[in-house]
């Protein structure tokens, strides 16, 4: 605590929105993607792009049909691997969890296959997944950026999920990464520590934590350190209060994007005292 006990230190502080790599927020997707990317993406150019979504009548919620689709999707690409004739390692593939605006969920599988499909082979994947309708198209970019582009929504997340501890939103089959060693579908000989997931945080409190946490970053002229504060209100508030001040003629706030601003230690001491922002 003693770091931030000065009354008159003008010294660079830099501020940033505290968000890890996720699935559940825009800012967070971004960072995930550039998290999936450095493990090395195939040119997905001209593979196919298979979209498969629920019958709502068959089904008493989308939790169920989420819970039966996740069970059958390894099985439906195991068949239709076999109907083409193709091994896993020669056309890999990856599953991405959406879900509808109104809850349901839906998924979404970059394939490589570059083959065109015949009109037998869309009844067979309408078949095989036998869950609702089914979609294939083909990928024109090369990036999983581009694949993702037109189905990466951020609606208002459904309390099926908001109330889990966590979910698989986004799963590689072995060999998709290109700069990895494939992915063993077993877990290495050895005990596990079993986790205690009545004691974690469910999806919805963790965004919640996440929309009040603010890194903390300066140096010393010799090192960086880098703190977390907890914010009553949130980043974009005190972000707000610090642009007014920028526009007060303040030099010593500088906002440089949404998601990152630059104040001073003197600043960050008074909001500690106010209480508005406490040590995390």
């Amino acid at each position: 605590m003693e770091d931030f006990e000065s009354d008159s230190d003008t010294r660079e502080v830099i501020l940033t929105r505290y968000e890890p790599a996720n699935w559940w927020t825009s800012y967070g997707a971004k960072k995930k993607l550039k998290e999936i990317e450095k493990k090395g993406i195939p040119n997905l150019t001209d593979s196919r792009f298979i979209t498969l979504t629920f019958d709502r009548e068959r089904y008493p919620d989308p939790d169920r049909a989420f819970e039966i689709g996740r069970e059958h999707i390894r099985k439906f690409m195991m068949l239709l691997r076999k109907y083409l004739g193709v091994t896993e390692d020669e056309c890999p593939h990856a599953t991405k969890l959406e879900v509808h605006e109104d809850g349901w969920p839906h998924f979404h599988i970059p394939f490589l296959y570059r083959k065109k499909f015949s009109y037998e082979t869309m009844r067979f994947i309408h078949e095989a997944w036998g869950k609702g309708r089914t979609n294939v198209r083909r990928i024109k970019g090369a990036t999983l950026e581009y694949a993702l582009k037109y189905v990466t929504k951020f609606v208002d997340l459904p309390e099926w999920i908001l109330n889990r501890v966590r979910i698989r939103v986004w799963q590689p089959s072995p060999h998709f990464y290109t700069n990895c060693a494939p992915i063993s579908r077993r877990p290495p000989a050895g005990k596990h520590k079993t986790r205690k997931e009545e004691k974690s945080p469910t999806i919805g409190e963790r965004i919640v934590n996440w929309g009040r946490s603010i890194s903390v970053r300066y140096t010393d002229g010799k090192h960086s350190r880098r703190y977390r504060v907890y914010s009553n209100t949130g980043f974009t508030d005190l972000l707000v209060r610090e642009s007014v001040e920028m526009l007060s003629g303040n030099e010593h706030v500088k906002i440089r994007s949404a998601h990152e601003l630059v104040t001073t230690q003197e600043r960050l001491n008074q909001c500690l005292t106010n209480q508005s922002l406490q040590m995390n």
